[in-house]
């Protein structure tokens, strides 16, 4: 059985596809852990550029904390 959030991962992982990331910035865990927070997709899109260009996931985690992007 496919689950909401397996099918919102699937939906995360195309979203980097559609737009030119031909392999996910984030690790599997880290979406499920932000998919578990209810964090927006728009905000794991995010962090997942901000992975990509350096920053490492619990730094960009924490700017986004900081800011109140969590949901």
């Amino acid at each position: 059985m496919i689950t909401e959030s397996s099918k919102r991962f699937a939906s995360i992982v195309q979203m980097f596809a559609r737009f030119g990331f031909t392999d996910t910035p984030l690790e599997s865990s880290e979406i499920d852990q932000l998919i578990t927070w209810d964090w927006s997709d728009d905000s794991i899109y995010s962090i997942g550029c901000d992975c990509a260009s350096g920053f490492r996931f619990r730094e960009a985690l924490e700017y986004y904390n900081s800011r109140g992007d969590a949901a």
